[in-house]
Order: structure tokens, then sequence, then C-alpha cells
């Protein structure tokens, strides 16, 4: 194996713990004289947001609504969520170290869906982004994981094949089949929101074995 890629939210990103600092900020001081108390309203955020998969113009059109906010717009929230965010972001416990470790035996790129240039920003905010030669976001470049043509273009920018490359994501669908119909290897992180995936080569368990079981993957082919 040549080359690593990674998934961003919940792989490298912490994003159930980025998004609940973010948004006690912005209860704290943007809402904080709408609200009685910021918990209802992270709570409903979070059932609202369901895993990142709503996009925030929606979410904040319905607590709006709900919350009864009347000197505040939906974009008006949906900018502070978009030019702040990244400030708030925390890695995966234990990733930092891996990617140091990994940086100097495989090239290293990113992979992830979502808008441009959020999620560049919230990447780069993590701090480890100079170890990473290729860095792909969906809309960027008109591509959404599980097309393999996605997973294609991140090792043609490291130039190296399907074959000498591993995935790593928490989604089963869309990180660790479309990567395996892409020709790649993958490993699984679980996640509460999908806490099994039976498909992936390697399944990981806590990010400190990540080189190890790269070394592993690396060693059956």
């Amino acid at each position: 194996m040549r080359a690593v890629l990674f998934d961003l939210d919940q792989t490298l990103l912490d994003r159930d713990r980025s998004l609940h600092a973010f948004l006690q900020w912005q209860c704290t001081n943007t809402l904080k004289p709408h609200l009685k108390g910021p918990t209802s309203f992270i709570s409903r955020f979070t059932d609202l947001d369901d895993n990142g998969k709503t996009w925030k113009d929606s979410v904040y059109t319905q607590l709006i609504e709900e919350f009864n906010i009347q000197s505040l717009s939906p974009g008006n929230l949906l900018n502070e969520y978009t030019d702040t965010f990244y400030k708030f972001t925390i890695p995966r416990q234990g990733i930092p170290k891996a990617i140091e470790s990994l940086a100097g035996t495989y090239r290293l790129g990113l992979i992830t869906n979502g808008p441009s240039p959020f999620q560049e920003q919230n990447f780069h905010s993590l701090g480890f982004s100079s170890h990473f030669e290729s860095i792909i976001v969906s809309e960027a470049v008109g591509l959404r994981k599980p097309d393999p043509a996605i997973f294609h273009l991140a090792c043609s920018e490291l130039d190296v094949s399907p074959a000498e490359t591993i995935y790593i994501g928490d989604n089963p669908e869309s990180d660790i089949r479309g990567a395996q119909n892409a020709g790649l290897k993958t490993i699984f992180i679980p996640t509460a929101q999908h806490p099994t995936c039976s498909i992936a080569d390697f399944t990981l368990n806590e990010s400190s074995e990540l080189p190890k079981a790269i070394k592993n993957l690396t060693s059956d082919c």
C-alpha cells in the first residue's frame, strides 16, 4: 500500500463534539436574549440536523419558528454557522498522533462530501492538513461518494492505483462500499450512528490502532 485516504466527519473530525461546542457558543452569544437556556435548542438542532444530512438553512428556519425568534433570520444564523464552525472543530481522539505516524510512510488524502469551502476550512483547522497531498470536497469537484469516480480522482492526484490505496470512513455505504467498488481496501470506524459494517476489510475500534491496521492490510496484499 502506498496511500491512505480519509473521510472527514466522524473519521478525522469529531463532528458531534465540534457541533455541540459551536452551538454552545452560538446560544451563549447570538441567541442568548432569545432563549431561556441552550439545552433545548441544542437538542432540537441535533434532531433536525440528522447527523449532518439536513442542510442548516432548513434547520435554522424550523428552529426560529419553534423558538419564536423574531429578530434573527435563518440567514443570520446560517452565515454564522458557515463562517464560524471551523473555530470549534475537534479531532477524533488519537487521530493527530496517528496522522503523524503515517505521514512519513504513506501519501495521504481526504475525500469528503459536503459544501465548499466550508469543509476545507473545517479540515485545515484540525491542524494536520500539511501532511495531506490531496484534498477533495464533493461540491468543489462535482462528484459525491459513493461514486467510484471521486475515489479514482483522489488516487490520480496522489499518483497511485486504487489497489495501492486504503480508504478510512464511518459510513458503510458512501465510504466503505463506495471505496470497495472503486477497488480500494477499506477500514471502518464505528460510530453511534453506524456501529457495525460487515463488508469492511478491517474495523478500527481505537484510533491508536490505525498504523497497525494499515500495516496488516498492506501485508495481506
